[in-house]
């Protein structure tokens, strides 16, 4: 998954593996729900005919993450600043372990 993350913050397509509903839920937010393999449709062949037909559409994709991504990093940045807010308010609590 984290992988996928760095690719696309770095605007690279990237095949994903769905081994968790949050594989195939980041590329969906993306437009990229063609590029996600089902580990349990997993094949050499698979992965090799979505590679190809990823590279031929590489700066399709390449536009596709441009477009998303500053809403994506926007919302990112809302939610560090809301748990920033949150530890902050509760800061001189003592937690208790």
């Amino acid at each position: 998954y984290h992988s996928i993350i760095f690719s696309l913050m770095n605007i690279i397509p990237c095949l994903a593996i769905a081994y968790e509903h949050k594989t195939s839920g980041i590329m969906n937010e993306f437009g990229l729900e063609e590029y996600v393999l089902p580990v349990s449709k997993f094949s050499s062949d698979r992965v090799y005919d979505k590679f190809l037909l990823m590279m031929e559409k590489k700066e399709l994709i390449q536009e596709k993450i441009m477009n998303v991504l500053p809403s994506i990093q926007k919302r990112a940045a809302m939610n560090t600043a809301l748990a920033l807010a949150l530890l902050s308010e509760h800061q001189d609590r003592t937690i208790l372990v």
